[in-house]
């Protein structure tokens, strides 16, 4: 199993958000690159980059910051937030990111989706952000009208083989993850899976790591490494 440290950006900085909400960041003083530089020097075997100014206003902002990590990295690098077509998801591929992270765009267009796993086959993820069973878009700020079940059947028939599975609820709370939702999840799911939210201490990876048979590909820390509540070394 990974266990894949995130590198969440707003305005070019470190930053953590509650169940998705703007108004509840955390900004911490560390640059990324020196987050990158400890998460590498820990063992980290994949890196989680997401543009969080991307994902609110659809499009890219965080560049610059994100190209730099890419290049800095000696391990595979995932990215998402505002990649809404074609020309950003090749833009995000050429930057040398392994795999590309779709989200709002795949429920917005299903066939956008089937014509990037076409197009970059083994770079495609996409991202199933949960609230009570419904998909949410748009930085998280709005639900959609798939529900969990009827999306992840469509984006697998659009050709999609890893999804990065988050319960909205439980980001940023250091709660442990929704089991309960991965389960579910995992029942309709065939493919590969990305688990992310909640995590706060090592039990709760261990708990993830119990569903490793039944396809998790990994596990996303972020508010648990940047606080401090634990350490990569532990986890690794």
């Amino acid at each position: 199993m990974f266990i894949i440290p995130a590198i969440d950006l707003k305005e070019g900085r470190l930053v953590r958000l509650v169940q998705g909400e703007a108004a509840r960041e955390t900004r911490y003083a560390v640059e990324p690159q020196d987050a990158l530089a400890g998460y590498l020097k820990a063992g980290a075997t994949r890196i989680h980059v997401v543009d969080l100014d991307g994902a609110f206003q659809g499009e890219r902002i965080n560049a610059g910051p994100i190209q730099a990590i890419i290049t800095a990295s000696s391990v595979p690098v995932q990215v998402g937030g505002g990649i809404r077509d074609m020309e950003s998801l090749a833009e995000t591929i050429a930057w040398g990111a392994d795999r590309a992270i779709i989200g709002t765009a795949a429920v917005d267009n299903p066939q956008f989706v089937a014509d990037a796993c076409d197009s970059f086959p083994g770079k495609i993820a996409v991202g199933v952000d949960v609230r009570d069973d419904f998909v949410a878009v748009h930085g998280w700020t709005q639900k959609s009208k798939f529900r969990v079940k009827e999306f992840v059947r469509l984006m697998e028939a659009a050709g999609v083989n890893v999804f990065v599975f988050t319960d909205v609820s439980r980001d940023g709370t250091l709660e442990g993850p929704n089991l309960r939702a991965i389960d579910d999840f995992l029942s309709v799911s065939r493919s590969e899976v990305v688990a992310s939210g909640g995590v706060g201490n090592i039990g709760h990876v261990k708990e993830l790591l119990t569903r490793q048979k039944d396809g998790v590909l990994g596990v996303i820390v972020g508010k648990a490494l940047y606080d401090g509540r634990i350490s990569l070394d532990e986890l690794i």
